[in-house]
């Protein structure tokens, strides 16, 4: 497993971290919004509109925020391109998903880290249960993980 597995590729994503994910207005957002809306700075072709500007609009949560690639795993692999824009119960389960793969790219991370060859069969088990069927997605326990 290669760190570069967990890189983000917004080219190959539907800008799920710009929607699915809820923010409080902050020194990180300059304005809430909730779980699921899109924030009003994403263009209909799911890019950000403000993206070369985020840090002087206010927006440093979105230079900080990574998905260790859960966005394009989810639309490329999960949904094989279908868009949360389809219909209200595509992005529900898209978004559930999302947050799924992304604790679950979170922790192959912080394995990777820590040690990445002591660690190679956890992480195996991490990856493989990333590319899961929904079913078995939505019933893993995090927590025990």
């Amino acid at each position: 497993m290669s760190e570069l597995d967990l890189h983000t590729d917004c080219e190959n994503c539907q800008g799920l971290c710009c929607v699915a994910p809820p923010f409080a207005k902050s020194n990180e957002f300059a304005y809430a919004k909730a779980e699921g809306e899109p924030c009003r700075h994403l263009a209909k072709n799911d890019r950000c509109l403000i993206h070369e500007d985020l840090v002087t609009k206010g927006f440093i949560g979105c230079v900080k925020f990574e998905c260790f690639s859960a966005g394009q795993k989810v639309t490329q692999h999960h949904f094989a391109g279908q868009s949360w824009q389809d219909d209200h119960l595509t992005a529900k389960r898209m978004f559930h998903i999302f947050f799924i793969v992304k604790a679950l790219q979170q922790k192959i991370k912080a394995l990777l880290e820590d040690d990445a060859e002591g660690n190679a069969e956890k992480i195996t088990t991490l990856e493989q249960l990333s590319l899961a069927s929904e079913e078995d997605l939505l019933t893993l326990d995090l927590d025990r993980l």
